[in-house]
């Protein structure tokens, strides 16, 4: 299709690239990405040079995950080739290195690194058009320098953020933004919330030993993915060792449980302004975790962040409508904490909540060599998680396929250490097609919504 930008990242950071295409596309600009994009009956390589070729701006969601990308790396290569204009998306604080501090370290940035996201996704959108517009310099520095429209923080927090600020009720330093178009790139530096804002001063939470706010309530196994003719219904009083899925949890009066296993889905609420509901875990030293948000209701933009056991972050996300942490490691062993929040903290609604280990992971189900199992993704935010025995070197190929609903399909693999090695998605047939796996052990594969918000069953 005919397209002005290509938007190039890493497969763990989808959630965030699906929310900047939506952004952008609401501004009426032509976005290109994959593997939405893919033209049928093509190579991949081949579609994606030429995408490349023909558009205007790249931008590059910037990440640990898309700096260490080799496939990130060569599509930034081809657009530096190619002259096309390159906006890095920073997302999380990435030290640059390798290919990618050649390419990148010069020119500005455009930093996204202070909520709420859309804000962010709003200046994104009003650079790229200026520059589909042909703009001069001038207007370009004008809109770097201007602030983002973003919810007032509590007046004992001061926020640094450049731009001209005049006119304002509150004094606020200004900081010159200066603006340097050199390989065509842009790179804009907005300083980072003080780290005294990120637990609210209305918003109490004991992190290394999280004190009990929610009253422990009934879990559910999302799916039963034998392959049965149909999925079980759901059982009003099952517990999380049943098969057939149970009726959620009351989320209305924030009754939330406490604890949440790997493998397992739950579901609450965000009721108020400031609130964060925090679940813990026991986990061992070395543990690779995946922590998946997804809004269901209300106006809510999710954030996690996981906590080890002595309090201090590790990891963190946050999204529109999904936040997905797709590789957490923990060093250290002990009872882990997981906060869940609205990224603005003004925010309210519905959401479910995700957790699975990657190395040995939990409340899975094997599946062997030329079999084919059917299963149900029936909730936002969930995953199912399949395993089987493999030897050093060993190929093999997954196909996922949507039965019914709306469900795009998504496959990852994962190796018996927790590594990612291979992945796809699609609209209704997902399919790696050969998959090398290194080493032996117990391999995992896990299937999705590539969205993480519709449901419908599926063949794998």
């Amino acid at each position: 299709m005919a397209h002005d930008v290509f938007v190039s990242y890493s497969n763990k950071d989808k959630p965030v690239a699906d929310a900047v295409v939506a952004g952008l596309e609401s501004k009426s600009i032509r976005c290109w990405i994959a593997p939405r994009d893919v033209t049928p009956g093509e190579l991949y390589g081949d579609d994606i040079v030429k995408a490349i070729r023909l558009s205007r701006v790249m931008v590059v969601i910037l990440s640990g995950n898309s700096n260490q990308s080799p496939q990130v790396k060569m599509e930034v290569e081809r657009a530096i080739a190619n002259e096309v204009v390159i906006i890095p998306f920073r997302i999380e604080e990435v030290q640059l290195t390798g290919a990618m501090e050649l390419f990148l370290s010069g020119p500005h940035w455009l930093d996204a690194l202070t909520p709420p996201l859309e804000n962010q996704i709003e200046k994104l959108g009003r650079t790229i058009q200026l520059f589909l517009s042909d703009g001069d310099t001038s207007q370009l520095e004008e809109l770097l320098t201007e602030p983002v429209s973003e919810p007032r923080p509590p007046a004992a927090i001061r926020r640094w953020r450049p731009g001209l600020l005049a006119a304002v009720l509150f004094a606020a330093v200004a900081v010159v933004a200066v603006v340097v178009v050199r390989f065509a790139v842009i790179r804009h530096w907005i300083d980072e919330v003080p780290s005294a804002v990120l637990v609210p001063p209305t918003a109490t939470a004991l992190l290394a030993r999280p004190s009990a706010t929610c009253t422990p309530t009934e879990t559910w196994q999302p799916r039963d993915p034998s392959p049965t003719p149909e999925p079980a219904a759901p059982a009003p009083q099952a517990t999380p060792t049943e098969s057939a899925p149970s009726a959620p949890p009351s989320v209305g009066d924030s009754v939330c449980p406490e604890r949440i296993g790997f493998g397992e889905t739950i579901r609450c609420a965000i009721d108020s302004p400031a609130q964060m509901d925090t679940y813990t875990f026991a986990a061992e030293a070395g543990d690779e975790v995946l922590v998946r948000m997804s809004r269901e209701s209300g106006d809510l933009r999710p954030g996690i962040r996981v906590y080890d056991a002595d309090g201090a972050e590790v990891c963190q996300a946050s999204g529109l409508s999904t936040a997905e942490i797709g590789n957490c490691t923990l060093e250290g062993g002990g009872e882990v904490s997981i906060l869940t929040f609205d990224t603005g903290a003004t925010r309210t609604g519905d959401y479910y909540l995700y957790l699975q280990r990657l190395s040995r992971p939990g409340r899975s189900e094997p599946i062997g060599f030329g079999q084919t199992l059917r299963g149900t993704i029936t909730s936002p935010a969930q995953m199912d998680t399949y395993t089987f025995a493999a030897e050093a070197g060993d190929e093999v190929l997954v196909r996922i396929s949507r039965e019914s609903g709306d469900l795009r399909p998504g496959i990852r693999v994962y190796d018996a250490d927790g590594a990612e090695v291979c992945q796809a998605s699609d609209l209704s047939t997902a399919e790696i097609g050969s998959c090398t796996l290194e080493g032996g052990g117990e391999v995992s594969i896990l299937t999705f919504d590539t969205g993480a918000t519709r449901t419908g069953d599926y063949y794998l």
